[in-house]
């Protein structure tokens, strides 16, 4: 009960957080993160492919989901490939991974 309780309390986050037109990728990577253990499949899906689509060509992740000229942030990309990792490992590129 407390399981499906959390999750219906992060999917309501998650809307808000694209309702609100949040632009930071740092949120979606936390919201994985917490959710990586029992929330459903579909869920965890629909983060992953987000994330996995603003991984750099270096391997990066920047704050910011549009392009922007700020540099990409280490804190967003650790969050962001251990998100993956808990969740969906067949996404990380293991050599895009270690050329970090």
């Amino acid at each position: 009960m407390l399981k499906k309780q959390l999750e219906d309390s992060l999917r309501r986050l998650y809307l808000l957080y694209k309702a609100e037109g949040f632009t930071s990728n740092f949120p979606k990577a936390l919201i994985l993160n917490c959710v990586a253990d029992f929330c459903s499949l579909d869920f965890k899906n629909q983060i992953a492919q987000q994330l996995v689509s603003v991984i750099s060509p270096l391997g990066s992740v920047n704050y910011y989901i549009q392009p922007t000229d700020l540099p990409d942030d280490l804190d967003d990309t650790v969050c962001t490939y251990q998100a993956l990792f808990k969740t969906h490992k067949s996404l990380i590129d293991g050599k895009l991974a270690a050329s970090l």
